[in-house]
C-alpha cells in the first residue's frame, strides 16, 4: 500500500487530516503534514468528481456498484493489496454493460 492509499483509507474512515498526518507519521516513520494529506485527498476527490460527471454511454435501467481487494504481485515491491471497483449497468432492453477500474 502506498502513501496515497493510506491517506485515502484514513480519510474515507472519517479520520481528520491532522489526525491522519499524525498516524501516518507514526506508522511510516516520515513526517507528514495535514497540508500533504489535504493535497492527496483533493486529487482523489477531483478524480471522483470527474468520474461522477462523465457521460454514460447509454441509458441504464439500473447500475450495480461494488468493489473488492485482490493481492497483486508488483515487481520489486512484493505482494500488495489493490482495490478493484466494479460497475454493472443494465439497459432498459435488458442488455448488460460492465466496467472495472483499479
Amino acid at each position: 500500500m502506498d502513501v496515497g492509499e493510506v491517506a485515502i483509507a484514513l480519510y474515507a474512515a472519517g479520520v481528520s487530516q491532522r489526525k491522519a498526518a499524525e498516524v501516518m507519521s507514526l506508522l511510516l516513520g516520515h513526517r507528514y503534514t495535514h497540508e500533504t494529506i489535504s493535497a492527496i485527498t483533493d486529487q482523489v476527490l477531483e478524480a471522483a468528481e470527474a468520474f461522477q460527471k462523465r457521460p454514460l454511454p447509454e441509458e441504464m435501467a439500473f447500475v450495480y456498484l461494488d468493489g473488492f481487494f485482490l493481492k497483486v504481485l508488483r515487481e520489486g515491491l512484493g505482494v500488495e493489496r489493490a482495490a478493484v471497483y466494479v460497475a454493472l449497468g443494465v439497459t432498459p432492453k435488458g442488455r448488460g454493460r460492465f466496467w472495472a477500474a483499479r
